[in-house]
């Protein structure tokens, strides 16, 4: 047995006039019911929570390259004052290679590398011309290699850093020092 308002549309159907059986079914049914509200509800949650999931993969995704950058960014400048520290002058290298690097100048200058592992800080301590400079290059460095040849011409550096996040990145270069 079909509904009332199923036979009106039948026989309107049959005499030709689909049209008019269209506006009979929206006449006779006004309004939405429950499930048809709940169902919408929840396509529309399901839709939220899918771009929710894909913004914050998103967001998290940038953070951990936002966070690589900047050690790579570091450990490009702590690599950099060294190197320029090398070369500035011949100078005369002592090194303990987990913690230490010493340059002693000609000129009397030096400049001093040490790492704490503790802290993971490398610092250093300069003093050019009388002038003493003393500053933190990162508190990120994982560890630290400083190991010069033995005719003292040149030094491996080996810099691993370390993100928040707690991945790491490793830099590593071959300073040539000018001749004594």
């Amino acid at each position: 047995m079909l509904p009332q308002w199923m036979n009106r549309c039948i026989k309107k159907t049959r005499q030709g006039d689909g049209a008019a059986s269209f506006t009979t079914i929206r006449k006779t049914n006004a309004g939405l019911t429950l499930v048809e509200v709940l169902a919408t509800i929840v396509l529309i949650s399901v839709a939220f929570t899918a771009v929710f999931f894909v913004i914050n993969q998103t967001h998290n995704g940038v953070k951990q390259i936002t966070s690589r950058e900047q050690m790579m960014d570091e450990s490009r400048t702590i690599i950099n004052h060294i190197v320029q520290a090398s070369r500035r002058e011949s100078a005369v290298v002592t090194a303990d290679p987990a913690r230490s690097l010493d340059l002693k100048y000609e000129s009397g200058g030096q400049v001093a590398y040490s790492y704490d592992a503790a802290k993971h800080e490398l610092s250093y301590t300069s003093t050019v011309n009388g002038e003493t400079r003393s500053g933190v290059l990162s508190a990120h460095v994982g560890s630290v290699s400083f190991t010069p040849d033995r005719a003292g011409r040149r030094i491996d550096i080996s810099l691993t850093m370390t993100t928040p996040g707690g991945g790491t990145y490793v830099a590593s270069t071959v300073v040539n020092l000018p001749s004594l």
